[in-house]
């Protein structure tokens, strides 16, 4: 299961794209909201957050801007911008920051959940990809991070919540 953070400062929208997630995306069982870029930043720093979908007028920092931060402090995060802009410039700025994808208001509901199904299957090629990767180097004697081996193999089975001493 995924954790997916909606940054936006309007509260309407907020409350849109969640009801979308919760509605037609349960992989994403966790779906955390945040008002303004920083507290966004605060909250990435405070829990795990697989997808990232932000507005990308905000006042202070902006979801290019934000983006690009994501990008740097967790380059596996996903980020898709939700804009009411259909300028050139803010697309570049979007493409430019490595966003997954770029959707204009007002959102579809269509296009958003074909999009986040796109990232959860990503998502679950990813887990597998590391899964794999680790049980290889384990095979083969080669030295694992432990914390990526129980955190693959816990997400896969659905332990989230599991507690686990590497010893």
């Amino acid at each position: 299961m995924y954790t997916i953070l909606i940054v936006d400062d309007e509260r309407p929208a907020q409350t849109f794209l969640k009801a979308i997630c919760q509605k037609y995306c349960p992989a994403f069982d966790t779906i955390l909201l945040s008002g303004s870029a920083d507290d966004a930043l605060r909250l990435m720093a405070q829990q795990h957050v697989h997808v990232l979908v932000t507005d990308i007028s905000m006042p202070g920092i902006n979801g290019i801007e934000l983006a690009q931060r994501v990008r740097q402090l967790y380059p596996r995060t996903h980020t898709v911008i939700v804009s009411g802009y259909a300028e050139f410039e803010f697309a570049r700025g979007a493409i430019q920051a490595g966003v997954d994808d770029y959707l204009l208001k007002p959102v579809e509901i269509q296009s958003f959940r074909q999009i986040l199904d796109r990232i959860r299957e990503t998502l679950d090629a990813e887990a597998n990809n590391l899964m794999e990767e680790t049980l290889t180097r384990l095979l083969c004697g080669e030295a694992v991070d432990e914390g990526h081996l129980l955190l693959a193999l816990a997400r896969r089975q659905g332990l989230d919540g599991l507690e686990v001493t590497v010893i």
